[in-house]
């Protein structure tokens, strides 16, 4: 009885989670943040 609802609580969980670490990881790549000093050298990196 305990266990399923910390099931349901850990997968509703992960999703959001797993969604916020993909939009920080793309946005460096796109340097949407960083269009001043960071931009030029992260796409001389590329």
């Amino acid at each position: 009885q305990v266990v399923t609802p910390r099931k349901d609580v850990t997968k509703s969980a992960k999703p959001a989670d797993n969604k916020q670490a993909t939009k920080q990881i793309k946005q460096p790549k796109n340097s949407t943040n960083n269009k001043g000093r960071n931009a030029g050298k992260q796409q001389k990196r590329k």
